[in-house]
């Protein structure tokens, strides 16, 4: 236990150094931000992700990528054992 708290504080501390020396580095305009989000929060039909910046765009164009590179790999046997997969359990009476 001791060394668990020892850990967490250890995190604690670079987290906290991490955060002072980001803060207020960060890039983009924080006003236009809370202006976006409020309007959106607003929207009749908002969108699910909202991506704010270029590198939240980067971010999510690579994951795209990945996801679908995924979906273009064989399949093989997993692919079978899924589509004759029956969630349903059954129990025998005794």
């Amino acid at each position: 236990m001791k060394h668990l708290l020892l850990l967490l504080l250890l995190f604690d501390t670079r987290y906290r150094s991490y955060v002072q020396q980001i803060n207020g580095n960060q890039p983009g305009d924080p006003q236009k931000a809370a202006k976006l989000l409020i309007q959106v929060s607003e929207a009749e039909n908002p969108p699910v992700h909202l991506l704010l910046g270029a590198d939240a765009y980067q971010r999510a164009e690579q994951k795209q990528q990945l996801c679908s590179s995924d979906r273009r790999r064989p399949r093989g046997l997993w692919r079978y054992k899924i589509s004759n997969w029956n969630p349903v359990l059954q129990h025998k009476k005794g």
